[in-house]
């Protein structure tokens, strides 16, 4: 499960031990994930998961994708628009994709920034 804290994601029970290998909930900030093509190889050492997105939310300088994860799970990733029109970003809505963020972005619930 994840929650919502202000603008960091809470990765909690079965997700964060699928991600990280323990039930120890943490936070990961939104921009600090990665949208990358299904099946994507990711660095040694990073955390991953594959998802479908569910929602856009285009704010012009960025974009705020909504990615169900699994597990009654949506995480919050925020990615900057350089190339891409609100079109672009809507035709996303469904599309599968992995997630992939360094595993220092992890921090323990309580801990701050």
């Amino acid at each position: 499960m994840a929650d919502f804290v202000g603008v960091s994601n809470v990765v909690r029970g079965a997700l964060a031990e699928a991600v990280t290998g323990s039930t120890a909930e943490f936070t990961v900030r939104p921009e600090k994930i990665q949208l990358l093509e299904p099946g994507a190889s990711v660095p040694a050492g990073s955390c991953w998961v594959d998802g479908r997105i569910h929602d856009v939310v285009y704010l012009g300088p960025h974009t705020r994708y909504l990615v169900d994860v699994g597990r009654d799970t949506l995480l919050s990733v925020i990615e900057q628009n350089r190339e891409r029109t609100s079109g672009d970003v809507q035709a996303a809505r469904g599309r599968a994709v992995r997630l992939a963020w360094a595993r220092e972005a992890n921090r323990p619930v309580g801990s701050g920034p």
